[in-house]
């Protein structure tokens, strides 16, 4: 997962793929924020960061599923044409699972194709098989409890002085940091695609991130 260290203002700040994480990288640039690796977390809050307030950004999580659909299947594949090799992850997960013939020998243009015919129906109903092969479709909870790779996969607590939702909280955690949020890059605002929610995909959503509802008190009856 995603995790920053604001240096000026001492303050770490981790946040899930699809919430401001473009944004945040940005700023590496501007405002001197310092990626910070999984591998290098625990042992940079021990000593660099050992005062620092560490705060965490979420999103609903209708709003960020709807956002990675948009961007992986819709606004990527439009902006460039796709070989299996430029194929992000987080792409190639969903087109192994839906059309197990494409390969490294497939033309571009049919990649392209595939990834835009995927409905969103198909693409949600994929999700149960594939949510924990790649960090865009994670359960957002799951930062919380780190799970140490290096360290022999024990697990550490993470705890938060903070937590900002990116729908309404966005002007505290500004005043926060000091960061200018509404300066947002990847936006897919810009796709005009109309997604229907049936019963199958809601219940599969509020399944999947259930504790994402209900720890940071989104409704999952609001789509």
């Amino acid at each position: 997962m995603p995790h920053f260290y604001h240096q000026s203002e001492n303050i770490l700040i981790s946040t899930n793929y699809k919430v401001l994480y473009s944004f945040l990288r940005r700023q590496e640039k501007r405002s001197g924020l310092l990626y910070i690796s999984e591998k290098h977390l625990l042992g940079f809050k021990k000593t660099q960061a050992k005062n620092a307030d560490h705060v965490l950004l979420v999103r609903n999580p209708y709003a960020r599923i709807m956002s990675f659909y948009k961007d992986k299947f819709h606004q990527h594949p439009a902006a460039e044409t796709l070989t299996y090799g430029d194929l992000q992850r987080c792409q190639r997960i969903f087109i192994t699972e839906l059309y197990p013939d494409i390969s490294d020998d497939t033309p571009a243009d049919d990649i392209n194709r595939a990834l835009t015919s995927v409905s969103f129906s198909d693409f949600v109903e994929t999700l149960p098989k594939v949510y924990q092969l790649d960090g865009h479709l994670y359960p957002q909870h799951q930062i919380a409890l780190f799970r140490h790779r290096y360290l022999r996969f024990r697990h550490t607590r993470l705890d938060f002085s903070h937590t900002f939702k990116i729908e309404t909280d966005l002007e505290l955690f500004s005043n926060l940091t000091g960061l200018n949020t509404s300066d947002k890059v990847n936006s897919t605002k810009s796709v005009s695609l109309k997604i229907e929610w049936d019963d199958n995909s809601r219940k599969t959503i509020q399944d999947i991130y259930r504790q994402d509802f209900e720890d940071y008190h989104y409704d999952t009856q609001a789509v």
